[in-house]
């Protein structure tokens, strides 16, 4: 088995809210008009 290790991951804040102000603006498509994945991932998954 391999040796598992913690690590630390640095973001700076101001990359943390200019990400998060992005993902507030999207816009994300309709929903889909058919059950199955004819077209593309439904937005549920």
């Amino acid at each position: 088995m391999a040796h598992i290790e913690p690590f630390r991951i640095a973001i700076a804040d101001e990359v943390l809210a200019d990400l998060r102000e992005r993902l507030l603006r999207t816009r994300w498509p309709e929903a889909e008009t058919v059950d199955d994945w004819s077209q593309g991932i439904p937005l549920a998954y």
